[in-house]
C-alpha cells in the first residue's frame, strides 16, 4: 500500500463499525484553503488598526508562513472564535482598543477569501465505498457548521455523512475526547468499534483521550515523524482506507 505505515500495535480495520473524519488536512488541502484566508486576515486587521508592522505578529501568532499554516498553530487547529480571541489580544496588546479591534477582526473574517477547496485523493469516492461496505462516516472539525456543510457538498461526500460535530455546535469541542463519544452515540455505534482519521498531534490527542485508534493522514499540519509514533496507520489520503478496512 502506498505510502502506509502500519506500526506494530496496529489494530486491525475489518470490523470498524464507523470512521470519523477530521476535515481540513484530512479530506481537503489545508495550506491551499487557509493560508490565504489567514494572511488575508492578517492584513485586513493591521490595515484597519493604522499598524501595518502587526501583519508579522499577527501571521505568527495565527500560525501562517507564505503559503502554509505552521503545524498545530491557532490556524490549523482552532475553532473560528478562538482564531478571532488570539488576533484580538495581539492588537490590544499593542495598545489599540479591544472593542475596536473585535469589530475589525469580524470584518477581517467576513472579507478576506478563502482559498482553492482541493480534495486530497478520490474523497467521494472512497466514502461512497466505505459506505458500501457498511461502514459509517462522520465529521469532527473545528470549522464552522455552515462552512463545513458547503464544503462537503462541493465535495460531493454530503449524503454519506450521518453525523458532523462543528467547533461552533454547542458541547465539546476537539481535543475533548467528548466529542467522540458523541459521535459514536449519534452513530449508533460502540466507540470501541470506532477510528478518527486525521492529520494533526491535535486530532491524535483526542483519539488518544477516547482510547480509539488514530489513522494519520500524511501532508495536513503535522508530518510524518510526529505521527508516526502514536498512529495505527499513516496514509497519504483516505482512499488508502480501502486497503486496511
Amino acid at each position: 500500500m502506498n505510502d502506509v505505515a502500519i506500526q506494530p500495535n496496529a489494530v486491525s480495520l475489518a470490523s470498524v463499525a464507523a470512521i470519523v473524519f477530521d476535515k481540513d488536512g484530512t479530506l481537503i488541502n489545508l495550506h491551499a484553503r487557509w493560508a490565504p484566508w489567514i494572511g488575508g486576515v492578517c492584513r485586513s486587521l493591521a490595515t484597519a488598526c493604522g499598524d501595518l508592522s502587526a501583519v508579522g505578529d499577527l501571521e505568527e501568532a495565527l500560525g501562517v508562513i507564505g503559503d502554509r499554516l505552521i503545524a498545530d498553530s491557532p490556524a490549523a487547529v482552532m475553532t473560528g472564535s478562538q482564531i478571532h480571541q488570539v488576533a484580538v489580544d495581539l492588537m490590544v496588546s499593542r495598545s489599540h482598543d479591544r472593542r475596536a479591534v473585535a469589530g475589525y477582526v469580524a470584518t477581517a473574517f467576513r472579507s478576506s477569501p478563502v482559498g482553492e477547496l482541493i480534495p486530497l485523493g478520490d474523497v467521494a469516492g472512497a466514502m461512497r465505498k466505505l459506505r458500501e461496505r457498511g461502514i459509517k462516516l462522520a465529521i469532527a472539525t473545528s470549522d464552522d457548521r455552515a462552512n463545513t456543510l458547503e464544503e462537503l457538498a462541493e465535495l460531493g461526500v454530503l449524503q454519506y455523512i450521518e453525523a458532523i460535530r462543528c467547533g461552533d455546535d454547542p458541547g465539546p469541542i476537539k481535543p475533548d475526547p467528548e466529542v467522540l463519544f458523541v459521535l459514536a452515540a449519534d452513530l449508533g455505534v460502540m466507540p470501541g468499534r470506532m477510528v478518527f482519521v486525521g492529520d494533526s498531534l491535535h486530532d491524535l490527542a483526542t483519539a488518544a483521550a477516547a482510547g480509539i485508534p488514530f489513522v494519520g493522514v500524511l501532508g495536513g499540519s503535522s508530518d510524518r515523524g510526529e505521527l508516526e509514533a502514536d498512529a495505527q496507520h499513516l496514509i497519504a489520503d483516505i482512499g488508502e482506507l480501502l486497503a486496511v478496512s
